[in-house]
């Protein structure tokens, strides 16, 4: 049975598909949550003041859902960002005559680029 797909006018629609944030992502090859809590849920998973959190341990972030909407979009990549950390070449060492900066952008472009690329929505709902 065909699924009919009922037409509403843009004006009457409250979220597009650009402003709805994948629950699931693949990052680094490994499957990842994401989760928009309430502030109290927020401070029960961590004591420090956040909006955002994200557990390399357990694949989950967690987006605050009080903080404005253009605001979380830049959480979730931030989250993300530490997704690719955890999910990266980094080893922790850094030869003492490394530039830092190269040394943090050489690990994180390839399991940054990857998950753009395996993650349609997620990029849509980021330029949302």
């Amino acid at each position: 049975m065909a699924h009919m797909l009922m037409e509403y006018p843009a004006e009457e629609l409250e979220l597009t598909f650009a402003q709805i944030c994948p629950a699931e992502i693949v990052v680094a090859g490994r499957p990842w949550t994401i989760e928009f809590v309430n502030e109290t849920r927020l401070h029960e998973l961590s004591p420090i003041d956040a909006n955002a959190l994200s557990f390399g341990q357990t694949l989950k972030i967690f987006i605050g859902d009080f903080v404005h909407p253009h605001l979380q979009r830049e959480l979730v990549l931030h989250e993300v960002m530490h997704a690719c950390v955890y999910g990266g070449q980094f080893d922790g060492k850094m030869e003492a005559d490394t530039d830092p900066e190269e040394w943090m952008i050489s690990g994180l472009d390839s399991p940054l680029l990857t998950t753009l690329r395996d993650n349609p929505a997620l990029v849509a709902y980021l330029m949302g």
